[in-house]
């Protein structure tokens, strides 16, 4: 679903916003502030153009997983969160556990289910703890 530049373009402005962070050579203190500052606009800009632009079924589906954007793409926890945040809306409350009902089962329950995204607790805590 999507465009097929939509999510390399998320990508690539989530990894230049960290790259001025720590590849940027200048000595320039406010210079390297002003470019991680506007591309932080600019990905946050686009975010909501994402979330306005798509329903929360089709921004699910052209996703990468959790797992990809951290490991495959080096993207930092919290800007993958950041991306993520339309998805989340619709986590699933965890049962709790009790005797009747053990941890494992209640981490067999589906957490997400939303554009193709299907996954349990187990596998998103495991997709969380990278």
């Amino acid at each position: 679903g999507g465009d097929s530049l939509t999510v390399p373009l998320l990508v690539l402005i989530a990894q230049c916003r960290q790259a001025i962070i720590f590849k940027t050579d200048s000595k320039h203190l406010k210079l390297v502030s002003q470019l991680y500052d506007g591309c932080q606009e600019t990905f946050f800009h686009y975010c909501d153009f994402l979330t306005q632009a798509y329903d929360d079924e089709k921004y699910a589906a052209m996703l990468p997983s959790l797992h990809q954007l951290v490991h495959d793409y080096g993207l930092e926890p919290g800007v993958v969160f950041h991306i993520y945040r339309p998805v989340l809306r619709h986590l699933k409350p965890r049962p709790q556990p009790t005797k009747e009902k053990p941890l494992d089962e209640c981490n067999a329950a589906v957490a997400l289910d939303v554009g193709g995204v299907k996954m349990t607790w187990a596998e998103l805590l495991s997709e969380v703890r990278g």
